[in-house]
């Protein structure tokens, strides 16, 4: 029987299990002493047993370090920032309207005398313009100034001629004036203005005949061609005083937004910035449900206070005043302004140069006050019995230069009614049984 020769044992690797994590006080000996003999562990299932718990020191020294504390900015808690933001938004001028796309800026106004005959009705324009002004002509009829600047319809007419009181209406505005003509001592004082002057002798296509009309109530004018003939557009300047809205400034400030942004919650007691904006103060006066305006028999004019609308035009005392969209609405505005000027003997000569009396409705009220105009270039200024200038609500204007002789009839809003509480009564005791 052959021997078996038993093979050598070979000899085990020693692995040695060192930890990475020192201390920079602790003795580079003790890094050594810490080393782990596996010659001296036997058993498999020992090895990797000491293996495990060199990987989980090793992880643990890495997670450790990456843990490690941070400066002692890093600890502190994150700073309060504010932010303060204050935009300013254009506004009409002819209006007092906020105008975000600003196109009110970019041109200049237009000025269209339109007719107000039965005949000329309804008219085209006269529901979006920025100002209108009604004036007595000879025969009692009326005609309007319709002025165009934050809004223009595409089309508006009837058309009719200038008057000689019309250059104190329209010079103030400046920009570009449209007639179709008018006596010749009339047109010459148009045409010393230096407004843009545009009547039939040069219109070509920005004029056209309304055929579904006679003439000569059928004259109308595309605007998109009116406005062209400005040349470099000069926006108007404003002619009204108006309610939240600065004389001497071309934007409207709005709030001032601040905004407070904290990423951990402060222990400061310090209050955080806060903003009070005060909200402006309605026009404020007597209060009238409505009115009717005594121009001639055929032209006076009725408006009638809505709060969703304003003032709701009507012709004589219950006709609703409509514009020729389709479908119709009636004319509503936000103001209408009554000054009693001065008239010669025949129609269309009125005087505005000077002072007189003015009331102006606006809000569902009325103040009585006095208009002042110094010459034909002055915007008319409106003041109160104290002397201050008078504020409208912001939108659409309608004046009427009413003759001194004509009267205005104010039927004033009723009165709420006041509720009374009813008296408590309280019912008396019993009186015990004895």
């Amino acid at each position: 029987m052959d021997r078996v020769t038993p093979r050598p044992r070979r000899r085990e690797k020693r692995i040695l299990a060192k930890s990475s994590f020192r201390h920079s006080s602790t003795p580079q000996r003790a890094n050594r002493d810490s080393r782990i003999d596996v010659d001296k562990v036997s058993s498999p299932r020992s090895r990797r047993s000491l293996y495990r718990a060199a990987a989980v020191v090793i992880i643990s020294s890495v997670v450790i370090s990456a843990c490690g504390g941070g400066s002692d900015s890093d600890k502190k808690k994150a700073a309060t920032t504010t932010t303060t933001t204050t935009k300013a938004i254009p506004f009409a001028p002819l209006t007092g309207l906020p105008d975000p796309s600003g196109v009110s800026g970019t041109r200049a106004s237009l000025a269209v005398k339109i007719e107000n005959t039965p005949e000329a009705r309804p008219q085209s324009g006269l529901d979006v313009a920025d100002v209108v002004f009604e004036e007595a002509v000879e025969g009692g009829i009326t005609r309007f100034w319709a002025i165009f600047n934050s809004a223009a319809p595409e089309t508006v007419g009837p058309i009719r001629s200038v008057r000689a009181m019309d250059p104190q209406i329209v010079v103030p505005f400046g920009g570009i004036v449209v007639f179709s003509g008018g006596a010749p001592d009339n047109v010459a004082l148009m045409e010393a203005t230096d407004l843009v002057k545009v009547s039939e002798n040069n219109a070509g296509s920005a004029f056209f005949r309304e055929p579904s009309r006679s003439a000569p109530h059928n004259l109308y004018g595309r605007t998109a061609e009116l406005f062209s003939r400005g040349g470099t557009p000069v926006p108007p300047v404003p002619q009204f005083s108006y309610v939240g809205v600065p004389d001497s400034n071309s934007t409207v400030p709005t709030a001032t937004t601040t905004t407070v942004k904290s990423k951990s919650k402060s222990k400061s007691k310090k209050p955080l910035p806060t903003t009070t904006t005060t909200a402006p103060v309605p026009f404020t006066g007597e209060a009238v449900s409505q009115f009717h305006v005594n121009f001639a028999s055929g032209y006076d004019v009725t408006y009638v206070w809505d709060p969703a609308l304003g003032w709701k035009r009507f012709s004589q005392t219950s006709t609703p005043f409509l514009s020729a969209t389709s479908p119709p609405v009636q004319i509503s505005v936000t103001n209408v302004i009554v000054n009693f000027i001065p008239y010669g003997g025949g129609g269309g000569d009125g005087n505005m140069i000077g002072t007189g009396t003015s009331w102006i409705f606006s809000n569902g009220n009325l103040i009585k006050g006095t208009w002042t105009k110094a010459n034909d270039a002055d915007s008319t200024h409106y003041t109160d019995a104290a002397g201050a200038p008078i504020r409208i609500t912001p939108g659409r204007t309608w004046v009427e230069l009413l003759p001194l002789d004509k009267t205005v009839d104010v039927v004033a809003a009723p009165v709420p009614p006041t509720t009374v509480a009813a008296p408590v009564t309280t019912a008396p005791k019993a009186k015990k049984k004895k």
